[in-house]
């Protein structure tokens, strides 16, 4: 598990490795359309980084962890949280979003 997670994040890790995290159909759509595989998203929520949390006043919390791998990430998973359920709302490939690759930490950013 990574360090410096919220206790969103740990909790979505939880919830990913017990199986217990539906994934919504924008998500499957999305998955096909950026050859994203379901398992390569799980592997990023339960061992990539958090790199981004958006929480919703009255909604779920969306966290977005970054594909967990040694090269520069590919992609990135939103995934919602609303106690108790958790859900894989979307995922994106960096290239296609505002977001920029920082070296010297290893992650992405959203650009400002």
């Amino acid at each position: 598990m990574a360090k410096n997670d919220s206790h969103q994040a740990s909790y979505i890790r939880q919830k990913a490795e017990k199986g217990e995290i539906a994934v919504s159909p924008h998500a499957i759509e999305n998955m096909g359309l950026r050859k994203i595989w379901l398992d390569e998203a799980l592997e990023a929520i339960v061992h990539g980084e958090e790199i981004d949390m958006q929480p919703f006043e009255g909604e779920k919390v969306r966290v977005t962890f970054q594909q967990s791998t040694e090269g520069v990430p590919r992609f990135a998973v939103i995934v919602a949280a609303d106690y108790p359920e958790v859900a894989i709302v979307t995922v994106f490939n960096f290239e296609d979003e505002k977001f920029e690759y920082i070296e010297d930490q290893k992650r992405w950013r959203r650009k400002k």
